[in-house]
């Protein structure tokens, strides 16, 4: 678990299920499957990568005399290429047909799938990406004394 044990996040991606911007609901295939996305968190070992990357570039352009033509200079531009590096993993349903979109998860199709004009689906999983509780995880613990005993005992 490491040196700060439960106090640190997991890099595991995080499942966000596609909702349909129309009806609001799930997008589902024919056998009830639900899209998703998986995600891993914006400031975990991937968000950080992708964030010293960008610095060192910037820092590299900057020596050169260089303009940073790399760097995408929109701030929403920047965090949609952020969110593409940190897509792990798909499952995409076209909503009207209820059949599997058979797209390869690269960053690239990534960045175009969120890059897409009047959708929400790169809102939908910025959010949970940069929610670091999405990320936590924790042991069960037992919640009341009678897991051991008696009622009695734990009433005393």
């Amino acid at each position: 678990m490491g040196k700060f044990g439960s106090l640190a996040a997991n890099d595991k991606p995080f499942r966000v299920e596609l909702i349909d911007p129309l009806t609001n609901k799930s997008i589902k295939d024919k056998d009830g499957n639900a899209a998703y996305v998986e995600v891993r968190a914006a400031d975990g070992a991937v968000g950080r990568k992708f964030d010293k990357d960008e610095r060192a570039s910037a820092l590299e352009n900057a020596r050169k005399g260089l303009v940073a033509v790399d760097a995408p200079a929109d701030p929403v531009e920047r965090n949609i290429a952020k969110c593409a590096a940190l897509t792990a993993s798909w499952y995409l349903v076209d909503p009207d047909t209820q059949e599997q979109i058979a797209v390869d998860c690269t960053p690239e199709n990534a960045k175009e799938f969120y890059s897409l004009p009047a959708t929400n689906w790169f809102i939908q999983v910025w959010i949970k990406a940069t929610n670091n509780a999405n990320f936590i995880t924790r042991s069960a613990k037992s919640s009341t004394a009678t897991q051991s005993g008696t009622s009695d005992e734990a009433a005393a």
